[in-house]
């Protein structure tokens, strides 16, 4: 069966899996707590992946409200800022990585990311293509990976 529910709340008995897989879920999440004690209760084990503090600072996604990283088998969260932290080059970075997509629909982006004019159109969507096959390429620096067993512990740092 197909079920929905809270990731705070899951509806499942302690202990129901043996090993669960969180997806580019958690940077989303505003309680970081109440989350991770919600995978800790429902599962004996399990995987967490998110993008990496240099991802975020890189592409800032507006939509992220945690860098996460993974130090000596401990999540930190850390929030992030609403800004883009590399100024100008992260807002170039933004546009350039995704454009003409569905991420850049209401967001502070340079203009000409929704629809540039020929040839920079074609520039534009070669980089960008270039851009996610590097990242691809380069996941080790680009992805937080955190495997757990039992229990995990993590730690939030707010501004």
């Amino acid at each position: 069966p197909f079920i929905v529910g809270d990731a705070k709340a899951l509806p499942f008995k302690n202990n129901s899996f043996d090993f669960i897989i969180c997806s580019h879920v958690v940077e989303h999440v505003a309680d970081i707590d109440e989350f991770c004690q919600e995978m800790i209760r429902v599962a004996k084990g399990g995987y967490i992946e998110t993008p990496s503090k240099i991802a975020e600072v890189l592409r800032h996604p507006p939509y992220h409200i945690w860098y996460v990283s993974n130090r000596k088998g401990k999540l930190i969260f850390e929030s992030v800022s609403s800004e883009y932290p590399l100024k100008w080059f992260g807002k170039f970075f933004f546009s350039v990585y995704f454009y003409r997509g569905i991420q850049l629909n209401n967001k502070n982006v340079f203009s000409w990311a929704y629809d540039a004019r020929q040839p920079f159109d074609t520039v534009l969507l070669l980089c960008s293509k270039l851009m996610r096959k590097l990242w691809v390429r380069f996941k080790a620096i680009t992805y937080t990976r955190f495997l757990w067993r039992d229990r995990f512990e993590w730690e939030i740092k707010k501004r």
